[in-house]
């Protein structure tokens, strides 16, 4: 038997301009893969990679950051512990958050969102994508397509925390 744990690949977004040189994704620019931004920054995605990055960079008095959320409310599946930490830090740093907006364009001058009936134009020298997590199931699919006994643990069956992705390897590891 094999025990798959390929993990995730960002989703990428699907708006003109969003192949942009400053437009970067979120979990590479926290793992340090990219450049560093600094300067007017927007972050597209208000989960909880979303608001790790606007927090990480918001905090340097040097940058202006804003969160733009498509959904009523940011860190919808965080815990409250974060949710209480992370809220209390973007208030304390002024970090903007515009929820119920739509990302429309990413253009030189910045982001275009519809936003409250209207379009607004967010400045941004830097754009910042977290707009969510895909399973990577390719050899997954691969391995069951040639008859083998295959199990999914972690990420690659739903993007999670790491306790969860072991603790699924482990039961997994217990079954097989």
């Amino acid at each position: 038997a094999v025990i798959v744990a390929t993990g995730t690949s960002p989703v990428k977004l699907p708006v003109p301009g969003g192949e942009r040189d400053n437009v970067l994704l979120a979990v590479d620019v926290l793992d340090q893969k990219t450049v560093t931004p600094t300067g007017k920054i927007v972050v597209i995605g208000g989960g909880l990679i979303g608001v790790e990055a606007a927090v990480e960079y918001g905090i340097k008095p040097e940058n202006q950051v804003a969160i733009v959320e498509m959904l009523p409310a940011i860190m919808r599946d965080c815990s409250d512990s974060d949710r209480i930490v992370y809220s209390q830090m973007i208030a304390e740093h002024g970090i903007e958050t515009l929820t119920s907006a739509r990302v429309v364009e990413i253009t030189a001058e910045g982001v275009v969102v519809e936003y409250k009936g209207g379009r607004r134009t967010l400045p941004a020298d830097y754009v910042l994508v977290a707009v969510g997590m895909r399973p990577q199931q390719a050899l997954y699919d691969s391995l069951k397509e040639a008859g083998m006994e295959v199990v999914r643990v972690g990420d690659c069956v739903k993007p999670g925390k790491i306790y969860d992705a072991i603790h699924s390897g482990h039961l997994a590891g217990l079954r097989i």
